[in-house]
C-alpha cells in the first residue's frame, strides 16, 4: 500500500455498481511509505458467502467552484475542488488497476480534486490507501506556494483501507475505506487585500473537516447480517463568501447551524434502503446583520440585484472602454451600431442588474427492494446568473443582449457556481442481503431492543421494549433476560411487564420456557428525574440466556444514547409525532412477529383517556399483547389513562401469519386522546417470504418525522425572506473577477 505527495495531472474514478476509484499519477511521485508486498495474483472476484457483489462510495469536499470561460481576455475558466475526501469499496472489482492484486477498497484524501485556477492546473498533494493488504496513513500537508490565489495554511489528511478477504467480512465497526481531512485557514481567489471569493478562518471556531467512509454495518437478521453503508460529512462552522469584492460591506457571513452528514444504507431486503442523517441549515449575514436562514423547508431563494448594478463592477467611464470590451468579446461587428450611441449603451449597461440564486440542494433516492440508496447535497450553493436587458428600447436591447450573451454564452447558465460543503454517498447491496457468517443455529438470534421515543422530558416516562422470539426447533428452557440501564442520576424503573426483579438500573425477567416460534415482548417503564440535565442520554444493554436441548444459548443487544432528555416541550396534548412499526422486514408463513405503536405526547400538558385501536390484517391471527389490551376479531384496543407531557410508551401486539399467506402485511392504528386531535399511524409491514428478517423498529421524534433511531426530521426556520441587499452582494463573484482580471488585477 502506498502514500504519495505528487503533482497530479488528472485522477480517474471508474464507476462500478456504485463508485470504483482508480488513481492515475504522473510527474515523478515521492513515496512517503513503503508498500507491503501485494498478492502475487489478483484472484477471481468472489461474493461474500455467495451473497452477491456489493459496492459503496462516499465523497465529501469543502468547496467546489466553477467559473466557465467567459472570454480568454476577460476570465479563463476556473474549476476548484478543495479538501476532497473519497472512500470507495467494490467486492467485485479491482479499484486500483496499477497495483498487483485485486484492490477492493480505496481511500483518497486530496488537498484538491481536479483543479485549475484561471485556466492553469496547480500542484496537489494526496494521501492514498488501498486494500488488501490493510493500510492506514496520516500526513500533515504543507501550503501550496505555487498557487498564490489558493492560500491553504495547514491541512491534515488520513486514509485507511481494510479488506479481510473475498469470502470474509471485516468487523462491523471497522471501515472498509475511510478518508479524512482537517483544514486550518483558507483564502481562495484573493484578488487584493481583504478581497476573496471565499475565506475560512478557523482560529476561533475550530477546523473544517471532510470525511468519507464505507462500512459493512451489522443489522438484525440471520447469521451475521450486514448492510452496505456509505457516510459523507463536511463540518464547517463559518465562512465568508464573496468577501469584500464590492467594498467592505459586501462580505457574506455564512454561519452554519447544521452541517450535512448523511448515511446511505442498503440491506438488499424490501424497505431496507435508507438515507439518514442531518439536513444542512445555514444562517446568512451581510456586514454582521442577520438576513436569512436556509433549511430543508426553505431550500431556494432567488432575486434580481437591485442594490448593485453592473456599473459598480465595471469601469464604464472613458470613450475607449466600450470598444475595447466589444473587441475582447469578439463583437467588432457591433461597433458601427454602438459608436453613435456609446453613451446610452454605457448608461444602460451600468444600470443592468445581475441575478443570484441561493439554495441548499439535497437529492435522495432509495430502491423499494432495498438494494440501493444514494444522496447528494451541499451546505450552500451560490449561482450568479447573467442579467437580462429588459425594458431597454431598440437598438439598445439588441446590443445589450448580444454583449450579455457573449459574456455569459448562455443567458440561462450561471456565470459562477459555488458549492460549500458538497457531499455524496451511495450504497449497493445484493438482493437478499449480505451474510457474513454468524451463528444461524442460535434460536435467540433475533433478540431485539428499542425505546418508545428519541426524546423525553425531565420527570417524563418512556418505555424500553424487548422482543424475544425463539427461532429454533427446540424449546428454550430456563430463559432469563437481564437488562441493564444507565442514565442521569436519579432515574427510576417504575414498571415492568411481566413482573420482573428490579435492582437499581438492572431488571431481570425469569421467562422459564419459550416454545419454538413463540415470541414474548417485555416492557420496562423508566421515569426521568426532575433535575435531569438537558441533553442527558440513556444507554441500555440486554442479555437473554437459556438452554436448548441442554446446550447453553445466549444473545445480547444494546441501545446507546436513546432517548435524550429535552426541556423544550410545550403546548397542549399532541400525539402527532407518534408512529407505527413492525418487528420484521420479512416473515415466513406461520411465523410469529410483533407490531408496535409508539404513542408519544410532544406537548407539555398530559394526554388523557387515550384510546389506541390497531386493526389487524385478515391474514394474521392475534396471539398476545401488553398493557391489558382487549381483542375483538381483528381489532386490538388499548385504553390508557394518561400520557404525561414529553412522555411516551410502547403498545405491542404479537401476531401469527397464516400458513397460506402471501404479500405484504401493512398495519394501521388510530390514537385518540380525549383532549387532543386523533392521529392515524401506519407501517408498510413485513413482506411474506421464505426467511425471517428482523429490523430495528422506528421511533417517533420530537423534532420531525418518524424515522430510524437518530434520524432528524424537519429543521427550524426563521420565516425570513431573502433581502435584496444579500442578493446584490452575492452577485459580485463572476462579474467582479472579470473586471479585475481585465484591469490586470490592480
Amino acid at each position: 500500500m502506498f502514500r504519495r505527495s505528487i503533482r497530479r495531472q488528472r485522477r480517474t474514478l471508474l464507476a462500478g455498481l456504485a463508485c470504483v476509484a482508480t488513481v492515475a499519477m504522473t510527474a515523478g511521485p515521492t513515496v512517503a511509505g513503503a508498500a507491503p508486498a501485494a498478492p502475487e495474483s489478483p484472484g477471481a472476484p468472489l461474493a461474500l458467502n455467495d451473497s452477491g457483489p456489493f459496492s459503496a462510495t462516499a465523497d465529501a469536499s469543502l468547496l467546489t467552484l466553477d467559473i466557465p470561460a467567459v472570454s480568454p481576455a476577460l476570465l479563463p475558466s476556473t474549476s476548484i475542488d478543495l479538501a476532497h475526501s473519497i472512500a470507495s469499496t467494490d467486492s467485485d472489482a479491482d479499484l486500483v488497476a496499477s497495483r498487483d492484486g485485486a484492490q477492493r477498497s480505496v481511500a483518497l484524501a486530496g488537498t484538491t480534486g481536479d483543479t485549475s485556477l484561471l485556466g492553469a492546473p496547480i500542484s496537489v498533494q494526496e494521501t492514498i490507501a488501498s486494500a488488501p493488504t490493510n493500510q492506514s496513513f496520516d500526513d500533515v500537508l504543507v501550503p501550496l506556494a505555487a498557487a498564490p490565489l489558493l492560500d491553504l495554511s495547514v491541512i491534515e489528511t488520513s486514509a485507511e483501507a481494510n479488506w479481510a478477504s473475498d469470502v470474509e467480512c471485516v468487523a462491523a465497526e471497522v471501515p472498509l475505506s475511510r478518508a479524512d481531512q482537517t483544514l486550518a485557514d483558507l483564502a481562495l481567489l484573493g484578488i487584493a487585500p481583504d478581497q476573496s471569493v471565499l475565506e475560512l478562518d478557523t482560529d476561533d471556531d475550530g477546523a473544517a473537516d471532510t470525511e468519507a467512509a464505507t462500512y459493512l454495518a451489522s443489522i438484525d437478521g440471520p447469521g451475521d447480517a450486514r448492510a452496505v453503508q456509505a457516510r459523507a460529512t463536511t463540518t464547517v462552522s463559518s465562512a465568508n463568501v464573496l468577501n469584500g469584492l464590492a467594498g467592505p460591506g459586501s462580505a457574506i457571513q455564512v454561519d452554519v447551524v447544521q452541517s450535512p452528514d448523511y448515511v446511505a444504507s442498503a440491506t438488499g431486503h424490501p424497505g431496507g434502503a435508507t438515507v439518514t442523517g442531518d439536513q444542512p441549515v445555514v444562517n446568512v449575514q451581510l456586514a454582521g446583520e442577520p438576513l436569512i436562514t436556509l433549511d430543508d423547508s426553505n431550500e431556494t431563494a432567488e432575486a434580481t440585484l437591485t442594490d448593485l448594478v453592473l456599473g459598480d463592477l465595471l469601469d464604464l467611464d472613458g470613450a475607449a472602454l466600450l470598444p475595447d470590451l466589444l473587441t475582447d468579446l469578439g463583437l467588432d461587428a457591433l461597433l458601427p451600431v454602438v459608436t453613435p450611441i456609446e453613451d446610452a449603451v454605457q448608461t444602460a449597461l451600468a444600470e443592468l442588474q445581475p441575478v443570484v440564486r441561493l439554495s441548499i440542494p439535497v437529492d435522495i433516492a432509495t430502491a423499494a427492494d432495498g438494494t440501493s440508496a444514494s444522496v447528494t447535497a451541499s451546505l450552500l450553493r451560490v449561482e450568479i446568473l447573467p442579467p437580462e436587458a429588459l425594458g431597454a428600447a431598440e437598438p439598445l436591447a439588441d446590443v445589450l443582449n448580444q454583449i450579455l450573451g457573449a459574456i455569459g454564452a448562455d443567458l440561462a447558465a450561471p456565470l459562477l457556481s459555488l458549492d460549500l460543503a458538497p457531499i455524496a454517498a451511495s450504497a449497493v447491496a445484493p438482493a437478499g442481503g449480505i451474510d457474513c457468517g454468524g451463528d444461524l443455529d442460535n434460536p435467540l438470534r433475533e433478540l431485539n431492543k428499542h425505546a418508545s421515543a428519541l426524546e423525553v422530558a425531565p420527570a417524563g416516562t418512556f418505555d424500553y421494549n424487548i422482543s424475544v422470539p425463539n427461532r429454533g426447533e427446540c424449546t428454550i428452557t430456563d430463559l432469563v433476560v437481564t437488562d441493564t440501564i444507565t442514565g442521569p442520576a436519579g432515574f427510576e424503573v417504575v414498571g415492568t411487564e411481566p413482573d420482573a426483579t428490579v435492582s437499581g438500573g438492572t431488571v431481570t425477567f425469569n421467562i422459564g420456557d419459550l416454545a419454538p416460534n413463540q415470541t414474548v415482548n417485555l416492557t420496562i417503564t423508566v421515569r426521568v428525574p426532575d433535575d435531569a440535565p438537558d441533553g442527558a442520554t440513556f444507554d441500555d444493554v440486554v442479555n437473554a440466556a437459556g438452554s436448548c436441548d441442554g446446550t447453553p444459548v445466549q444473545q445480547d443487544d444494546r441501545l446507546d444514547d436513546i432517548p435524550t432528555v429535552r426541556r423544550n416541550f410545550d403546548g397542549p396534548c399532541s400525539v402527532e409525532f407518534s408512529n407505527k412499526d413492525a418487528s420484521h422486514i420479512e416473515v415466513r408463513p406461520g411465523q410469529t412477529f410483533s407490531y408496535y405503536v409508539h404513542a408519544f405526547n410532544s406537548g407539555e400538558e398530559p394526554c388523557t383517556d387515550v384510546e389506541i385501536v390497531d386493526t389487524l390484517d385478515d391474514r394474521l391471527s392475534f396471539v398476545s399483547c401488553n398493557r391489558g389490551c382487549t381483542n375483538s376479531g381483528q381489532a386490538v384496543t388499548w385504553n390508557v389513562d394518561s400520557i404525561p407531557g414529553g412522555s411516551s410508551m410502547v403498545l405491542s401486539v404479537v401476531v401469527q401469519v397464516a400458513d397460506s399467506a402471501t404479500g405484504t402485511l401493512a398495519n394501521t392504528a388510530v390514537i385518540t386522546p380525549s383532549n387532543g386531535t386523533p392521529v392515524t399511524v401506519d407501517t408498510s409491514g413485513p413482506v411474506i417470504t421464505d426467511q425471517s428478517l428482523p429490523k430495528d423498529p422506528a421511533m417517533p421524534a420530537r423534532d420531525g418525522d418518524a424515522g430510524l433511531p437518530g434520524q432528524r426530521g424537519p429543521l427550524p426556520t426563521t420565516g425570513m425572506e431573502l433581502p435584496l441587499a444579500l442578493a446584490a452582494a452575492m452577485g459580485l463573484g463572476g462579474l467582479a473577477l472579470a473586471a479585475i482580471r481585465r484591469r490586470g488585477m490592480a
